[in-house]
């Protein structure tokens, strides 16, 4: 395998887990039963993104295209984690010691980051083979 396509790869796994720690962690703080169906909810969109991470890893010139959309997912994720993140650091000191602490918060946060930040990194440079064919033709 390919080292960009293990990169996404492991990005699609992570993406998995993402979803999976903040559904933990936002189950815990919701109130009623009826707010993690509304977690739940809003927080599957995350594995549209896992997809496709598979879907470059599996056809990075196939499926090329779906870079910009992959790259303003994780900006939105990173953004929404940020707020997230600051909206809890103000309890960050009075948290239970059996409760997740916004430890988890941050660790999704700069994770989220350090994918997205390999994601733009790699492959950017190459042009598609639509582009290409256009540059032989002119």
């Amino acid at each position: 395998m390919k080292p960009v396509s293990l990169l996404f790869s492991g990005a699609a796994v992570w993406e998995c887990v993402r979803f999976i720690l903040v559904l933990a962690y936002l189950s815990e703080r919701a109130i009623i039963p009826a707010g993690r169906a509304v977690i739940v909810w809003f927080s599957s969109p995350q594995l549209v993104l896992a997809a496709a991470f598979v879907l470059v890893a599996a056809g990075p010139d196939r499926y090329r295209a779906y870079r910009p959309i992959i790259v303003l997912g994780k900006c939105i994720s990173v953004v929404a984690g940020i707020l997230a993140l600051a909206m809890t650091l103000r309890s960050a000191l009075g948290f239970a010691a059996g409760q997740v602490s916004p430890v988890v918060l941050a660790g999704v946060v700069g994770t989220d980051l350090l994918v997205l930040t390999a994601f733009v990194a790699i492959g950017w440079g190459r042009q598609s083979p639509a582009d290409e064919m256009e540059e032989e033709h002119a």
